[in-house]
């Protein structure tokens, strides 16, 4: 509470309903381990305020595990600052308005049915950078299986043509098969891009475009993913009839 900071003595397992609520002060991982619902399905963690860090180079989260244990991550406020993989493993990561997030030179990985949500209210401010959170990283890999799925949930809608950052700071967005367990277990299929996208809160015809762009150079760490409010495929053809042209999903 208030200015006080917790610093951690041994791993988090928030486990078979168990929740962890941080409302002020700092929580310092001191190095460890966050597994929420990783051991037995179930966890929630919540940050309302304050802070969590990672305080150390070797603190990850871990929501849910490849079997059938699931965690769930609410970032509701404060700032969120790790250096170590977060690894969204079949469960929930949901980032709402009004949270900081950083992440440095680790991996961010969503495999084994994980979900990434993001709420996005437009009324917030008159930039589309009010209206939710970016997830920024430091560099290295994003990572994103097949099975992987992003949510995005408009609040209070969104004119088209407005383009929203969800993630920056990515080197590369891995594409393959796991061999050496770099992200998870080997075999595991990485698309680069996630497996499923769910839209709710726009108009019936409109859409999203989702463009994943690489670092511009190596070492640069500049690669994002943004989404655009674009119109269905009705209103499209109409709009390519008076010459102008739209892509529906974009790689770069």
């Amino acid at each position: 509470q208030g200015g006080h900071t917790s610093v951690m003595q041994d791993n988090i397992n928030l486990a078979g309903g168990a929740q962890l609520t941080v409302q002020e002060g700092t929580l310092d991982l001191n190095g460890k381990v966050a597994r929420i619902g990783e051991n037995s399905g179930g966890g929630t963690l919540i940050l309302q305020d304050g802070t969590i860090t990672s305080g150390g180079a070797y603190a990850s989260f871990n929501i849910g595990n490849d079997g059938s244990n699931t965690g769930t991550v609410i970032l509701e406020g404060g700032t969120l600052n790790l250096e170590d993989n977060i690894s969204v493993n079949n469960g929930l990561l949901h980032i709402k308005p009004g949270v900081t997030v950083t992440r440095n030179n680790k991996n961010f990985i969503v495999r084994d049915a994980g979900t990434v949500k993001f709420d996005i209210d437009t009324f917030l401010g008159a930039n589309p950078e009010d209206a939710l959170s970016t997830w920024t990283s430091g560099g290295n890999d994003f990572a994103l299986e097949d099975t992987s799925t992003l949510d995005l949930n408009f609040l209070n809608g969104a004119d088209n043509g407005t383009v929203f950052t969800l993630f920056s700071g990515a080197e590369i967005f891995f594409v393959g098969t796991d061999v050496d367990g770099n992200y998870g277990d080997d075999g595991d299929v990485y698309t680069g891009e996630f497996g499923d996208v769910n839209v709710t809160g726009l108009a019936g015809d409109q859409s999203i475009e989702l463009t994943y762009t690489a670092e511009s150079s190596l070492g640069a760490a500049d690669g994002t993913i943004i989404a655009t409010v674009v119109p269905e495929p009705a209103t499209m053809s109409l709009l390519a009839m008076g010459g102008i042209a739209l892509l529906r999903r974009k790689r770069k």
